[in-house]
């Protein structure tokens, strides 16, 4: 295991704004504490600055002009030091301090506070007269790449079963490894998720999915059985055998294959986490016992969108994920005619998405004809997007009102299964795109000469000559 070069931290190497609290504070005990000292060990600029202090949050509030009282039920203020938010926190005194050696130089405030934190590389606290406070071997652990409940970690877990995501979410932020005590604690207690509110939940997730190493923390999810209480549908994808010689490794390992692959944007992390999802719901062997997963993305897209809502998220981003889900499987073998259809009916704002998707699912196995096609529906976005073309919902020369009026219909999905229709046509041809040819096309889509399923690549012929028909009208 290699050894991290750790840097020191001085005075002057901090925010003027931080500085700033810190001298506001000089007649009290003042510290910098949490991820800041980690970070800044590691040689990283920290995201935020937190200070713990002997001062009471109405002692704080005296001290600076600026001050939001955002968490002062748990002794919290923030102080606005400049454009810069502070956090600082009252020492916490919710238990008795884990004695060690080390710590005898320590005040029992900054004790029994560092003796409550997570991991030791987050109890680590520094002030400008004391230097580094590192009561627990926090540094140690940085330099070994080792993440370490403080004390006892059934006890650090029982406080909050939230830290065992956490300590996965800093395994795969940082590349550390978990100390054996501290992942036998965390498959012991695995069931205590179910105590933690589910958009705490979800919050860490996202950072999981957001870090460096998102398989690495999926991997870690799996292996400590929370990943069976928080995603057992994706559980359920671990060691599915696909059975089908295009596919090398299991479906949740292809799955990690995939979400390694796309960019670290929340809603294409989530697409690729959950886009084979249906797979173990359509599972069929043919003759030649190879596997199929006919219809999968239909059926991952509703598994997607109950996840995600079970999870609550919003559901602009529900919808957008499973959207991606369902159409992940971009068809590669398509002329000009079939990918302009293609954008319209995916809609041109999903097509990077869908690209940089299906690309990530073809992964090593990808050839330079499937480059070359994934390439080609690029283009066509982008030759569809210069001739005005590329969103037709909203050059549409007709309304959903006007259909329901056309077929004497009130709303409905055939309206909808209509629009989606002529979204395609126009984006074919945009020439067609006249009331009067449209109204002729409605009435010819609703009594089934014009018929096309959605996703299909080809026009049947009864749908072309009543576009032609339509268009010399």
């Amino acid at each position: 295991m290699g050894v991290v070069p750790l840097h020191g931290l001085s005075f002057d190497q901090i925010p003027e704004g931080v500085r700033q609290v810190l001298r506001g504070l000089a007649d009290f005990e003042a510290y910098l504490v949490g991820g800041c000292v980690r970070d800044a060990l590691l040689g990283r600029p920290p995201k935020d600055w937190d200070v713990v202090t002997s001062a009471r949050p109405e002692e704080v509030m005296d001290r600076f002009d600026a001050v939001i009282p955002v968490g002062l039920r748990f002794g919290t203020v923030t102080v606005l030091a400049g454009d810069l938010p502070v956090e600082v926190t009252t020492f916490r005194r919710g238990g008795e301090p884990v004695a060690r050696p080390q710590a005898a130089a320590v005040s029992p405030g900054l004790l029994a506070d560092l003796s409550g934190r997570d991991f030791t590389v987050n109890a680590m606290a520094w002030s400008p007269a004391a230097g580094l406070v590192d009561p627990f071997g926090g540094r140690a652990d940085l330099e070994r790449r080792i993440l370490r409940a403080v004390g006892d970690p059934v006890a650090r877990f029982r406080e909050d079963p939230l830290r065992m995501l956490r300590a996965i979410r800093f395994a795969a932020t940082l590349g550390f490894a978990i100390h054996p005590d501290t992942w036998a604690a965390i498959r012991s207690c695995a069931a205590w998720i179910a105590r933690v509110a589910v958009e705490r939940v979800r919050d860490e997730l996202n950072r999981i999915l957001l870090s460096d190493r998102p398989a690495q923390g999926m991997t870690l999810l799996a292996e400590s059985g929370l990943l069976r209480l928080i995603l057992p549908e994706l559980e359920a994808c671990r060691g599915f055998d696909q059975r089908n010689p295009h596919h090398h490794r299991d479906v949740f390992g292809h799955t990690l294959e995939v979400l390694d692959q796309v960019p670290a944007a929340l809603h294409l992390r989530l697409a690729a986490l959950l886009h084979d999802v249906g797979k173990p719901h359509t599972f069929t062997l043919d003759e030649q016992g190879v596997g199929h997963f006919y219809g999968h993305e239909k059926k991952g897209a509703e598994l997607t969108a109950a996840i995600l809502r079970r999870l609550r998220y919003s559901r602009e981003l529900v919808a957008r994920v499973a959207h991606l889900v369902r159409h992940h499987m971009v068809p590669l073998q398509m002329g000009p005619r079939g990918r302009r259809r293609w954008v319209a009916r995916v809609g041109a704002e999903h097509v990077e998405d869908l690209l940089a998707l299906r690309r990530a699912d073809l992964g090593g196995r990808v050839r330079d004809d499937e480059l070359a096609s994934l390439e080609a529906l690029r283009q066509t976005l982008q030759e569809m997007q210069q001739a005005g073309v590329a969103n037709p919902a909203a050059a549409l020369a007709v309304s959903g009102r006007d259909v329901m009026e056309a077929l004497g219909i009130g709303p409905g999905p055939q309206v909808g299964k209509v629009l989606r229709r002529l979204r395609e046509i126009i984006a074919e041809d945009p020439s067609l795109n006249r009331r009067e040819v449209l109204l002729s096309l409605v009435r010819e889509i609703a009594r089934g000469e014009v018929a096309q399923e959605e996703g299909a690549q080809g026009e049947m012929a009864q749908g072309e000559k009543a576009r032609g028909e339509a268009a010399q009208g």
